[in-house]
């Protein structure tokens, strides 16, 4: 329902009025968000909640920095790291491509 929306929205604002309006994701720099929507800027909280809860949030990357001997700080700086790194590899579609694809799913 959330993407659907999302999708009437960016519809409404870059097909049927064919404005140019940079768009900013308010918490949405999650990378099934981000790769999906012509977003020029985006932020979130996802680093400042998901880095501390090393044992709910991927565990798996907790276990492997401690098989290498990292301190608790240093873990949290390897979460840190590779989770803004997960986040940084996304790259959102332009208006363009938003709109071809769009096209194509119609």
């Amino acid at each position: 329902r959330w993407h659907r929306r999302m999708s009437e929205a960016f519809t409404e604002i870059y097909i049927k009025r064919q404005l140019r309006t940079k768009i900013h994701g308010l918490r949405m720099l999650d990378g099934r968000v981000l790769g999906n929507y012509p977003l020029d800027t985006a932020d979130s909280t996802n680093l400042a909640c998901n880095v501390p809860k090393t044992e709910q949030k991927y565990p798996e990357l907790t276990l492997q920095l401690r098989a290498l001997g990292c301190s608790e700080l240093q873990v949290k700086e390897g979460r840190c790291a590779v989770l803004k790194h997960a986040i940084e590899s996304v790259t959102p579609p332009t208006i363009e491509q938003w709109i071809n694809s769009a096209a194509q799913a119609a």
